[in-house]
């Protein structure tokens, strides 16, 4: 561990999924998945920040990847990103990753004809695999956030970046919204070491829990997360022990966390269905009566809208279990199959 003003920095573990930049529709006709301008650079494979269109805010933001899990999700986009060697950082090495990345795409003339630039960046996503296993580097690293003279001291650190770094960037990715996608279980957990009471330091910045669902009841949790059913109710816990700890700065959204849209990326035609293990569509409509209770009792859940795609990143003998692709041209239906295979 490193100290920053007589802090202990605790290192947390990212996964080193490093790819381009995909600013989705804002970059067209530029370019068609968006460029990253630090792919050639030599600290490419050792930062911890990629850029993404946020889902949830309709802006470009950046996405930084936590390594490990307590769930074995089936349909897991990231499973195999698993067997990979992490990237270590303490929190002020992350915000020094996120301010370098602000100040290249401030600098790279490509991305503005895009119209993209700091102010229009509006994200931080902390998601996964599971990022509440990493509480105690987790919160430091948005103390700094919410702490913009912490930022600007770490941003004087970074003597040796060319060009250097504008005076206005530690201000911007202080008034960054922060989406933490959790799946609930740590927090829910009995014992758990978790302390929510940490979340009232934060003053500044806005912060988002969104708590993702593996199903609505025990037996669809235990089959899509090929886990234990007590978990399940930790995820109900986790959600209702965070939704009593809103205020101005912390917010929190219960979300169905499966890509059960109908329709199926670069497959305009086909569709798919989250399947049981008997093979039957499964009813996000059949709650328990714990989810109704700790949930439900609070808010709404969020259907994800996001179509259904193939990640890279997943076991696919282990997907194809959970999914039924079909036609819908002819009705063809095809159980255990995933739309490339179809």
């Amino acid at each position: 561990m490193t100290k920053f003003k007589g802090v202990k920095m605790i290192e947390g573990k990212y996964s080193n999924v490093m790819r381009g930049a995909y600013w989705y529709t804002q970059c067209k006709p530029y370019f068609r998945w968006g460029r990253d301008p630090c792919k050639d650079k030599s600290c490419y494979n050792n930062c911890v920040v990629m850029c993404e269109r946020s889902y949830e805010f309709k802006v470009p933001g950046f996405v930084l990847h936590y390594h490990g899990c307590n769930l074995n999700c089936r349909f897991c986009w990231a499973y195999l990103v698993r067997e990979k060697k992490s990237i270590i950082k303490t929190p002020e090495e992350v915000v020094k990753n996120l301010l370098c990345k602000l100040n290249t795409l401030y600098k790279d003339q490509f991305i503005m004809k895009a119209k993209i630039n700091p102010f229009s960046i509006g994200t931080i996503r902390l998601t996964g695999n599971e990022p509440t296993l990493q509480w105690p580097h987790l919160m430091e690293f948005l103390r700094i956030l919410d702490d913009q003279t912490q930022i600007s001291n770490i941003s004087k650190d970074l003597v040796n970046i060319q060009p250097p770094i504008p005076q206005f960037l530690p201000n911007v990715l202080h008034r960054l919204k922060v989406l933490i996608q959790t799946n609930g279980v740590e927090i829910g957990r009995d014992n758990s070491p978790i302390n929510l009471d940490d979340l009232k330091e934060i003053r500044n910045i806005q912060v988002y829990f969104e708590v993702s669902f593996k199903g609505v009841n025990q037996d669809q949790f235990t089959w899509l997360a090929d886990s234990s059913p007590e978990l399940f109710e930790y995820q109900c816990t986790g959600f209702e022990k965070l939704w009593k700890i809103r205020n101005d700065h912390i917010h929190v959204i219960a979300e169905l966390g499966i890509n059960h849209c109908d329709n199926v990326k670069n497959y305009p035609k086909l569709g798919v269905k989250i399947i049981s293990e008997n093979g039957a569509t499964l009813d996000f409509t059949k709650y328990s009566q714990s989810f109704k209770q700790k949930v439900l009792k609070y808010c709404s859940l969020n259907l994800e809208a996001n179509e259904f795609q193939e990640f890279r990143g997943i076991n696919r003998k282990r997907a194809r279990l959970v999914i039924e692709t079909y036609s819908k041209e002819t009705g063809i239906v095809k159980k255990r199959c995933l739309p490339s295979e179809f």
